[in-house]
């Protein structure tokens, strides 16, 4: 019977300050900043997905009611529902900046939606006009505010060339 294998040990720094890499020794000057590139994308990149998550589950509360009120903006939710999960998914498992555009386009057309909504109304639903202070609605208005900007500034500073590139 073989023993089962045993996990690869973290890379540990060389007595010469270089780390062990695929393509050889990577220098620690330059592991260091890899590192810090790779838990700041990991970090932003799972607020995106956090805040995407939260639009899910706001939409999903609120959509009950909107199945017997205005069936035509219970889909809409269900849309955002679906395309929230799917751009959240997008975004944690690639380093895509096209899903960076798409998380702040999705929250950005969802708080529209809601804009929209709250001052000239939807066609058969304007019961809302004027009622900005529902909680489910401040709650969406944060969360696809806050989504949307974590999401162009993450879009933005992806754009520049890496410290480690070359």
């Amino acid at each position: 019977m073989s023993k089962p294998a045993t996990p690869a040990a973290p890379p540990s720094p060389h007595e010469n300050g270089t780390f062990a890499a695929d393509d050889g020794l990577l220098p620690a000057d330059r592991a260091v900043p890899l590192l810090l590139e790779a838990v700041r994308d990991s970090a932003t990149r799972a607020t995106i997905a956090a805040g995407l998550g939260g639009l899910v589950v706001i939409h999903a509360v609120d959509a009950v009611g909107k199945w017997s009120e205005t069936r035509y903006v219970f889909w809409m939710y269900m849309a955002a529902i679906v395309g929230a999960m799917t751009v959240g998914a997008w975004t944690i498992f690639t380093r895509s900046r096209t899903a960076l555009l798409a998380a702040a386009g999705l929250s950005l057309g969802v708080l529209l939606g809601y804009v929209v909504d709250r001052t000239v109304g939807l066609p058969g639903a304007t019961d809302d006009i004027g009622n900005w202070t529902e909680p489910l609605g401040l709650a969406s208005m944060v969360v696809e505010g806050l989504t949307a900007a974590v999401a162009v500034a993450a879009y933005a500073l992806s754009g520049h060339r890496s410290p480690l590139a070359g």
